[in-house]
């Protein structure tokens, strides 16, 4: 116990007893706001807009290739069932 009473004097030593330690977080000062100076800045909604664009016309070709394979029946037979399904 006298170790602990003894590190504990001396990290508090010339202070109040049980005196808060308070370390406020200090406000960015709107004159100096953050910049990204990367040479990637900007670039992710680009490439997320390509990615999607590629996604949905792969999912598209794919529709229209097997539309053509199967024939409109097969389609029609399954929208037929999943509004059946549904309701």
């Amino acid at each position: 116990m006298a170790l602990a009473r003894g590190w504990a004097e001396a990290y508090l030593k010339g202070r109040e007893p049980f005196a808060p330690i308070v370390v406020m977080a200090q406000p960015l000062h709107p004159a100096h706001p953050l910049q990204d100076n990367s040479p990637t800045a900007g670039r992710l909604p680009f490439v997320l807009l390509l990615a999607g664009a590629g996604v949905g016309g792969l999912v598209v070709l794919g529709a229209l290739a097997l539309w053509f394979h199967y024939g409109s029946q097969v389609f029609f037979e399954m929208i037929r069932t999943g509004f059946t399904a549904c309701f």
